[in-house]
């Protein structure tokens, strides 16, 4: 009975102890850290156990490093895809078990044999998730590669954003920093300029495009995710666009080469989206590049920009998902708080102001607007609604140059026109589109290369814009050049469909002499 006694008195002692010395762990800790730790449940001893371990070393860069990653965890979450039986249970199949996708491949296959398979979607959150090791790994290794001869001007402010984080996106959380760090690092020892001019960033890039295969296009995965895991990457050595710019973030940041990931979800002047890179030289200076495809100096976008946004790890107070709005945030891309609005690095951009036509009761505090993409408006940004001369405005900031936009606001989940569409011209001139049917006319509509070729004996169908597509005139075409259209609005957005569409036609303006204009 002693003995027990005594053993458990040991045994209270040591869980005080621990118990103390998690509270020193709290001690000092800022406060945004602090509401991370609240928000973590289960997972909150694991975070500090991170903290209190760049405490005890008294290394406090690292220490502040922890606390960036804690304290901008909240929201950052992974979407991965697990297979399972016909009974909804996890057959926990793992493609990284094998030496190569051939083998992966094979293995998924007898399983199919076997068993009835069935995909689906999981989400978590970091904070529930992410473990001390994984987090403690991850802030070692980047501080191993920071300050070498391409880096060594790098503030830590852009450090903790373009080298330290863990993940760029909503990647399925993996600890692949090590791995990273061992495939492309010997590659340094290849560095004739210490790794200045981007040297280190080329040589790592013309490496991947010898194995990387790029499937845009050609793959059609089963998994419904936008992004792989950074090992799956590796291990599968093929992938699409954000694949190719994620892998080229991982393996750069893995030797210490600043890199991020840019991205405009939709194109303003044609159809999709598009990703790619931007890394930094010794000095600082920012300069584009592509995973795989594009190194450092010789990727140029040659499409008109109307928002370029790029993946953060810190949260962006002016992106609609970081403040308190009384109105709907759309779904997708704007409702991370990780975004930041560069457009302003890459284009010539205007502040423009649009009075709201749509009648009312009540109006939220953000406004959005669209660009025709696919046949279809998508929402590319917000604004936020004031009132200037007592009408109720939209202000929209950095909106680039050459590109049409149509000023929309949210309501029961649908997007409702608040004002006619306007663009902003190559030389930054803001016009508005108000169709003037009373002022209708004739025009002739010739064919063009790169834009529309007519068919004999197809139909094509003319419309304008008037808060919805207004058809005008179907035409059959008799197999000459120009098509005419009679009794079109002045001053109207236009959009000529033919009966063969695949979604890839674009908007048009005809001005006073009659000369079209595609947008």
């Amino acid at each position: 009975m002693i003995m027990i006694k005594q053993k458990l008195k040991i045994i209270i002692a040591l869980c005080f102890l621990i118990n103390a010395t998690l509270l020193i762990a709290q001690t000092n800790i800022p406060q945004n850290v602090e509401i991370s730790l609240s928000k973590a449940g289960n997972n909150e001893e694991e975070l500090k156990k991170v903290i209190l371990h760049y405490q005890k070393l008294k290394d406090n860069q690292k220490l502040q490093a922890a606390y960036f990653l804690i304290a901008n965890m909240p929201e950052h979450y992974s979407e991965d895809y697990i297979w399972t039986d016909e009974n909804g249970e996890n057959l926990n199949f793992d493609e990284l078990k094998y030496p190569d996708i051939k083998s992966s491949l094979k293995a998924f296959n007898q399983l199919k044999a076997k068993t009835k398979i069935q995909g689906k979607t999981i989400t978590y959150e970091d904070v529930d998730k992410i473990s001390s090791g994984l987090l403690i790994r991850n802030i070692d290794l980047a501080f191993e590669v920071w300050q070498k001869p391409w880096n060594k001007n790098l503030s830590f402010e852009d450090f903790c954003e373009y080298i330290l984080p863990y993940r760029v996106c909503d990647e399925p959380l993996q600890d692949w920093r090590q791995t990273f760090y061992n495939r492309f690092s010997p590659f340094i020892s290849r560095l004739k300029n210490e790794g200045k001019d981007y040297e280190l960033c080329s040589l790592i890039n013309e490496n991947m495009k010898t194995w990387f295969v790029e499937t845009y296009g050609l793959e059609k995965r089963q998994e419904k995710i936008l992004m792989l895991g950074p090992l799956n990457i590796l291990h599968r050595k093929q992938g699409e666009c954000p694949d190719m710019v994620n892998l080229a973030a991982y393996a750069m940041r893995s030797v210490g080469v600043p890199c991020c990931v840019d991205f405009t979800p939709y194109w303003a002047t044609s159809s999709g989206g598009h990703y790619w890179n931007l890394t930094f030289d010794q000095n600082n200076k920012p300069i584009m590049f592509m995973g795989v495809t594009n190194n450092p100096g010789s990727l140029l976008i040659q499409r008109e920009l109307g928002k370029v946004y790029r993946y953060m790890y810190s949260e962006q107070p002016d992106m609609p998902a970081s403040f308190k709005t009384t109105g709907e945030i759309p779904e997708g891309f704007l409702q991370s708080p990780f975004i930041k609005d560069v457009t302003g690095n890459y284009v010539k951009t205007k502040n423009v102001a649009v009075e709201i036509q749509s009648q009312s009761d009540s109006l939220p505090d953000l406004g959005f607007f669209c660009v025709f993409n696919y046949s279809q408006w998508q929402i590319l940004g917000w604004g936020k609604i004031t009132e200037i001369d007592h009408r109720p405005t939209i202000e929209y900031a950095d909106l680039g140059y050459g590109c049409v936009y149509l000023p929309i606001i949210r309501k029961n989940g649908k997007n409702i026109p608040a004002a006619y569409p306007f663009s902003v011209s190559h030389e930054g001139i803001m016009k508005q589109y108000i169709p003037n049917t009373k002022n209708a006319r004739n025009i002739d509509l010739r064919q063009q290369d790169g834009y529309l070729i007519y068919r004999k004996g197809k139909e094509y169908t003319l419309y304008y814009w008037d808060n919805r597509w207004i058809r005008i005139k179907t035409k059959i075409s008799a197999g000459s050049a120009v098509l005419t259209f009679e009794h079109v609005p002045d001053n109207a957005l236009l959009f000529l469909r033919p009966e063969y569409s695949q979604g890839k036609d674009r908007i048009f303006t005809v001005n006073e002499k009659g000369e079209r204009e595609w947008w």
